[in-house]
């Protein structure tokens, strides 16, 4: 009939963007509104109580990486070998602990401190300090090696497993 006439829209690509954003805006105002009404007094009583960041991972993480970069410096500066390098820190390690400095450096940083070869180094002197306080001086020459025994027990066995596996090469 003529009476009745059709509205038929025909958008454009832009049209149908500019449609969709406001759509979009829409929804994301009703999400934003949602929040407020509902968590906003969650994230308030939050937002008084003292948030307490765990600076053992910092601290660990910075103390490790310090030895390590000292490490290279020594490896890239200087003439010195690796294995050198490697007893030089090991020994360190012992010389630090003897004289009552690396105690606190382990209590500040724990695993950054004792990974590294000063760890092992911690180590040897603890163990010689603890089997010579309970054994006399015939601990100082089995308090060592008692408490890395594990440490050194995995070494070798991972080396003896990597050797396995790795394909030998002729020189």
């Amino acid at each position: 009939s003529s009476s009745q006439m059709k509205y038929t829209v025909n958008f454009s690509d832009f049209s149908r963007d500019i449609l969709s954003l406001i759509c979009l805006f829409a929804i994301i105002q009703t999400i934003v509104r949602f929040y407020q009404v509902y968590f906003s007094p969650l994230w308030k009583s939050y937002q008084k109580e003292t948030v307490v960041i765990n600076t053992e991972y910092v601290f660990s993480f910075m103390t490790g990486g310090l030895l390590c970069v000292i490490a290279q410096l020594l490896i890239d500066k200087t003439k010195l070998t690796p294995a050198r390098i490697l007893t030089a820190y090991v020994v360190a390690g012992v010389i630090l602990t003897a004289v009552g400095i690396y105690e606190p450096l382990v209590n500040f940083a724990g695993a950054g401190a004792t990974v590294p070869l000063t760890g092992f180094g911690y180590s040897l002197a603890k163990g010689v300090e603890e089997e010579v306080a309970r054994s006399g001086w015939l601990g100082a020459f089995s308090g060592g090696l008692s408490a890395c025994s594990a440490g050194i027990a995995a070494a070798i066995f991972f080396g003896l497993l990597a050797a396995l596996v790795r394909k030998a090469v002729k020189r």
